[in-house]
């Protein structure tokens, strides 16, 4: 049972968003309900039956006759004729079988008591109510009570508490804060059975070992924060597999491919980025999405030269490069490259060697895996980002199918850090050649 029920509570935590929205929708509902349906308010007393006369003298003291004498006028309560004698002293514009609906009376087993509840659409109609019906049915247990030659009766009608101010009710009785309580739990149980089967349905991945075991490739760790600047053991650890996995451990070119979401390359290559930074190493970032001639990169706008123009020839590779705080970066360019055409792919790979010349580690950021495997040949490793609760499973097992042998995993169980554009470390400065 441990097991199953650690899951579903992993499940609740990690999908918490759904719970919180199953209460609003439902205290949403019974608002909606409370301000629509109209309001119905009641009113609470209770009677006990006293036998003062004769009846009084048997063994018992009257008591078996009080109770069944209970019984009946708990019947005799909701009567239409007694109902038409309230209405008639009220002056109220219902039916007696509306009003007789509106009363409820109940005698609990093995007691003279008899409990009664009366509704109305205002709480002073409801107070009147209760105040007439009581009087003209006490009245009418006199009359059938009374013996002739007796100066009291066998039975009459006693209130014996005093009746709190009337509350409104909205379904069967309950009250607008007892409602208010069901709907939020009601909304609790249905936001945690919608979490449940999203689960249930859902295949996107979660646990870096499902990583390593659909891709069949090597993990080299999992990232939970976003680049802070620092050898965190965290960083430490990828880095270290990360170096172990290229040719010469102190140079190389990086591809990070995402599988999944689209900012997951470029998230990832970020943090990569900042990592070979903070070990002291010279890195430059570049974006390399080239997906769309139209559409802007993730990581950089299309305002100044960037690796399109390398790759064209209208720019030198030390030219228009931003210092950031995950190292140098260059975005994708002005003009997008055709670099599925075999001279967009030489000239891509000869940019690459260049900046290879001029930093020890090149990481690129590469959404597109056609892309990718173009430079295979001019890449040191592949790194496939995978993101936590986004990536899915078929998305994994095509991606990697794609990639080249030289490639490793990194799990990404991040929240969306900000781009480097949007950064106030992020200082456009052009670097002289």
């Amino acid at each position: 049972m441990t097991g199953p029920i650690a899951e579903y509570g992993r499940v609740l935590r990690s999908r918490w968003r759904w719970l919180v929205w199953g209460v609003l929708l439902a205290l949403a509902a019974t608002t909606l309900v409370l301000l629509i349906h109209p309001p119905l308010y009641r009113y609470e007393a209770t009677v006990f039956v006293r036998t003062p006369g004769d009846v009084s003298r048997v063994l018992d003291g009257g008591d078996s006759y009080a109770q069944a004498r209970a019984r009946n006028y708990a019947a005799l309560a909701r009567s239409d004729d007694l109902a038409a004698r309230v209405i008639a002293d009220l002056g109220l514009e219902i039916s007696s079988a509306v009003l007789s609906r509106r009363v409820a009376a109940n005698n609990p087993p093995g007691t003279a008591l008899i409990e009664f509840e009366f509704g109305a659409p205002s709480p002073g109609e409801a107070d009147r109510i209760a105040t007439v019906l009581l009087s003209e049915l006490a009245a009418t247990v006199r009359t059938l009570e009374s013996v002739p030659g007796s100066l009291v009766p066998r039975a009459e009608l006693v209130v014996v508490d005093t009746p709190a101010p009337a509350a409104r009710v909205v379904v069967l009785g309950a009250t607008v804060p007892v409602t208010l309580l069901a709907a939020t739990l009601a909304g609790l149980v249905l936001g945690a059975t919608a979490a449940v089967l999203r689960s249930l349905f859902d295949r996107s991945i979660r646990d870096p070992l499902d990583v390593a075991r659909i891709s069949g490739l090597p993990l080299i760790g999992s990232i939970r924060s976003g680049p802070s600047g620092e050898l965190t053991p965290e960083v430490r650890s990828v880095l270290h597999r990360l170096l172990a996995a290229l040719p010469q451990p102190g140079h190389g070119v990086i591809t990070v491919v995402g599988a999944g979401p689209a900012p997951t390359a470029s998230d990832s290559a970020v943090f990569l980025a900042s990592a070979f930074t903070a070990h002291g190493d010279s890195v430059i970032l570049v974006d390399l999405d080239f997906r769309n001639a139209d559409s802007t990169g993730l990581l950089s706008e299309r305002d100044m030269p960037g690796i399109s123009d390398l790759v064209r020839g209208d720019a030198a590779a030390s030219s228009a490069v931003v210092r950031t705080p995950a190292g140098d970066f260059r975005g994708m360019g002005t003009v997008p490259g055709d670099l599925g055409s075999p001279a967009g792919s030489a000239a891509l790979r000869s940019t690459l060697h260049d900046l290879r010349e001029l930093y020890a580690f090149v990481v690129l950021a590469c959404p597109s895996v056609t892309t990718a495997a173009a430079i295979a040949a001019e890449s040191d490793v592949a790194v496939l980002a995978v993101r936590d609760n986004a990536t899915t499973e078929e998305q994994l097992r095509e991606v990697s199918q794609l990639l080249p042998t030289n490639t490793v995993v990194l799990f990404d169980a991040r929240a969306r850090p900000n781009s480097i554009r949007d950064s106030e470390a992020d200082k456009r400065i052009e670097a002289a050649e």
